[in-house]
């Protein structure tokens, strides 16, 4: 990892609905997992950072550029943030070339997003989220399994140990024996279709930031 020592893991726990003002308040980052949101309009444009393929890949994190909605730029996601400054930002990535990288690297590039992420935005607060997983019989050719998912999720948390982010336990709405739902999932079994979008939005504003 990034070399931090490694503290308490934070979990955010249910809590009341954080309404239209919370919601209102929170910058998602992601991959094409969750790309939906900004595909399907579920939330305002501005507020869904994505590259413009739509893929955001851990190997390539170091070097990669959202298309940033407020101005249509291409900028990476610190100058997002240093331009926006979200009061939170949740960040949708990693299973986007999972299996193209190792612990090291896949922590190693998060952990470093995130810290150059809160020296330019430093009242903003982070919130990783949990890979969904993939559907049941998923054979896509990413590589991706039930197990993979597993892997990057551990990996996730040691990011949120490391950079004292907050960790959102997505499965827990949208996986059952740590796979993806089939009636949430698009038609590639690793997506997000719209009920599973609206699912997960509805965890987010029911798991609030302390």
């Amino acid at each position: 990892g990034s070399g931090n020592a490694r503290g308490a893991l934070n979990i955010l726990e249910k809590t009341a609905d954080g309404g239209e003002e919370y919601a209102s308040s929170i910058v998602y980052l992601v991959d094409s997992t969750f790309i939906g949101l900004r595909e399907y309009e579920l939330v305002n444009r501005n507020q869904v950072w994505g590259t413009s393929t739509s893929s955001l890949k851990m190997d390539s994190l170091p070097t990669a550029t959202i298309f940033f909605p407020n101005d249509g730029s291409e900028i990476s996601p610190v100058s997002a943030a240093m331009v926006r400054k979200p009061d939170v930002l949740v960040i949708g990535i990693g299973t986007d070339g999972l299996t193209s990288v190792n612990e090291n690297t896949f922590i190693t590039n998060y952990d470093n997003l995130i810290e150059e992420i809160k020296a330019a935005s430093p009242d903003t607060t982070i919130v990783c989220c949990g890979l969904p997983s993939v559907i049941p019989g998923y054979t896509g050719s990413d590589g991706l399994s039930v197990g993979v998912i597993s892997d990057g999720n551990d990996w996730i948390q040691l990011v949120c140990r490391d950079t004292g982010s907050y960790f959102l336990n997505v499965q827990e709405a949208l996986s059952e024996s740590v796979q993806l739902l089939n009636r949430y999932a698009a038609s590639n079994g690793k997506q997000l279709n719209r009920s599973g979008l609206d699912t997960f939005l509805n965890y987010v504003r029911t798991h609030k930031v302390p």
